[in-house]
C-alpha cells in the first residue's frame, strides 16, 4: 500500500468514525459489529479499525462474546 492509500484510507476511516460513533445509543445499550456495519454500508472489518482508537482510550467498550460495541458515556455531556 502507497502513502496516498493510506493517506486515503485514514480520512475514510475517519469519516466512519464519526457516523459508527453517532450510530450507538448514548444509553451504554451495545451494538454487535454486523449491525454498526450494516448501519453505515461497510464491512466488519471498517468497523473494528475505525473504532480501535476509542475502544483503546476508553471511551467505548468492546465485548468479545457479544462482538459489540458499546457507549461508556451515560448521562448528560454537561
Amino acid at each position: 500500500m502507497t502513502f496516498m492509500e493510506l493517506q486515503d484510507n485514514a480520512q475514510q476511516l475517519a469519516r466512519l468514525r464519526i457516523v459508527l460513533l453517532a450510530l450507538l445509543p448514548k444509553t451504554g445499550e451495545p451494538r454487535t459489529v454486523a449491525e454498526l456495519a450494516a448501519s453505515a454500508y461497510t464491512d466488519k472489518q471498517s468497523v473494528s479499525d475505525a473504532l480501535f482508537d476509542d475502544y483503546m482510550d476508553g471511551r467505548i467498550g468492546f465485548d468479545v462474546v457479544t462482538d459489540s460495541f458499546h457507549d461508556k458515556r451515560q448521562g448528560s455531556a454537561l
